[in-house]
């Protein structure tokens, strides 16, 4: 009896462990159409995944909050709406409309939850969405170049790739949520985004903070270029958010 009790015990372990597995990082067998990506930039990069490994897409690190080779940027926003209101645009808002700046657009997302590939030219009119851990998008992202400490460049816009994976959402406290992005291995850069919400009633703060891997050509140019895209990102959202209520 008591090993029969001690078998149970571990079938029921082993289980309950795979259905968390499976609730952080779903998987699936569904194949990419490559030619309905419309990114050159984007196609180039999938090119070096195989199938298997696209489907299985993992973060670049785990925790760089302790990793000395990581360098940290803060950027703090402020939303004139309660929490409730700004962490339902953030993480219901279909990615194609959250990202399509002058500086960034949406192009493919992998969707484990619902054994399928969200691409930028599907229709999204009236559909609902929502981020959920193990999501793995991408998106083009275009750099302008501008002078820089009085040299006269000229304006050069560099297009470039991204993959980025939901790795993290708290939303139990109503006063507090969290969202965590992280760049998948294999990425050129290393790192995630964590952007943290703060309830203050009629208003909500957001704290973005940034991990990226520290590199000669990181620490010249990934500050300057990545708060760009991220003043942009928020006040996208700000303008969505507080313009609704309107």
């Amino acid at each position: 009896m008591i090993r029969l009790l001690i078998v149970l015990t571990f079938f029921y372990s082993s289980s309950l462990i795979f259905a968390q597995a499976k609730l952080l990082y779903p998987i699936f067998t569904e194949r990419i159409d490559k030619e309905r990506i419309d990114s050159k930039v984007v196609l180039d990069m999938l090119e070096k995944f195989e199938q298997e490994e696209i489907n299985h897409f993992q973060p670049s690190t785990r925790n760089p909050e302790c990793n000395a080779n990581y360098a940290k940027a803060n950027d703090d926003y402020l939303i004139n709406r309660p929490i409730s209101d700004v962490w339902k645009a953030y993480t219901q808002t279909h990615p194609a409309q959250g990202w399509k700046l002058k500086s960034s657009r949406f192009i493919l997302m992998n969707d484990p939850y619902y054994s399928r590939y969200v691409y930028s030219g599907d229709n999204i009119s009236g559909q609902n969405f929502l981020y959920q851990i193990g999501q793995t998008f991408f998106l083009e992202l275009k750099l302008y170049i501008y002078p820089i400490e009085g040299i006269n460049l000229g304006i050069k816009v560099q297009t470039i790739p991204v993959a980025l994976m939901v790795s993290g959402i708290e939303d139990e406290l109503e006063c507090y949520k969290k969202f965590e992005i992280s760049y998948i291995r294999g990425n050129e850069s290393s790192g995630k985004q964590v952007i943290e919400f703060y309830g203050q009633g009629n208003k909500t703060e957001i704290k973005h903070t940034s991990y990226y891997n520290k590199s000669p050509r990181n620490e010249k140019h990934y500050e300057y270029f990545h708060k760009q895209l991220v003043d942009k990102f928020h006040a996208h959202f700000k303008q969505m958010i507080e313009g609704s209520y309107e």
